[in-house]
């Protein structure tokens, strides 16, 4: 629709973002890791196999795209994707004083996708990394109150 029309039409299309929130409000994601890092596995497990992007990517995103005359179209934003397994097996060695479960059920069976944000990376953009995105959700939840620095 936008190119028969003549529209420059760019959009980032982040996968599921994590970092720290501005709003002491807590929005979907920071509710969803924060009930993961207190053991309760409920959302998580209707989540599966999905992307993972720090918040400051998909910003940084917006910025390059929009300051980037040549930016068309559609640019998937996510650094890595990982299932639930692997999700917990990460979050469990960063994050060893919280009583996050050693493994999550999936109702999906084995998934094997990934993400192509190689428009995004041709623009330059190099994405943060797992440990880092999921460090600064947990600094923010303590630095605003929501999460206990030693829960047990």
């Amino acid at each position: 629709f936008a190119k028969e029309n003549n529209i420059d039409l760019v959009t980032v299309l982040p996968s599921f973002v994590i970092g720290p929130s501005l709003s002491h409000e807590l929005c979907t994601t920071a509710s969803d890791i924060l009930g993961l890092l207190q053991g309760d596995t409920d959302r998580f497990t209707s989540y599966g196999r999905m992307g993972y992007v720090h918040i400051d990517d998909v910003a940084r995103s917006h910025i390059l795209v929009y300051e980037t005359p040549e930016a068309r179209g559609r640019y998937l934003c996510s650094s890595v994707v990982l299932d639930n397994n692997e999700l917990v097996g990460l979050l469990t060695k960063q994050f060893p004083v919280f009583p996050i479960p050693r493994r999550l059920s999936n109702p999906y069976g084995k998934q094997a996708y990934q993400l192509n944000t190689s428009k995004l990376q041709g623009l330059g953009l190099k994405f943060k990394g797992v440990q880092e995105m999921f460090n600064d959700c947990v600094e923010s939840l303590k630095a605003q109150g929501h999460l206990l620095e030693c829960p047990l």
